[in-house]
């Protein structure tokens, strides 16, 4: 995921750190993604009343079973808000299913 900061917060089974060594998991911009900074970018992805309050030991699998629901939820609520301000992509007036809503 890219964030505004310019940062990129990644999960990959396998990765590969600057200094070249195999790693696995969360990464941020190519290290490691862990604690504070984690959260921060964990909670932005999925929202500030969802903050991860998992052990650092815990499953990797969780981590990104959340990140990817509460991501559709949020690709969801934005469609929507889209939809009432008549912002979606690709639908113009000449649309024949173009209606306002």
């Amino acid at each position: 995921m890219r964030f505004d900061d310019r940062n990129i917060l990644s999960f990959d089974s396998t990765w590969v750190d600057y200094r070249g060594k195999e790693r696995h998991g969360l990464n941020l911009n190519g290290s490691y993604a862990n604690g504070d900074a984690r959260d921060k970018y964990v909670s932005a992805s999925i929202g500030p009343d969802r903050r991860m309050r998992e052990n650092p030991a815990s499953s990797q699998w969780t981590i990104l079973g959340r990140m990817l629901m509460y991501g559709k939820e949020a690709s969801n609520r934005k469609q929507e808000i889209d939809r009432q301000h008549y912002t979606i992509p690709n639908q113009r007036p000449k649309d024949k299913h173009f209606e306002k809503i």
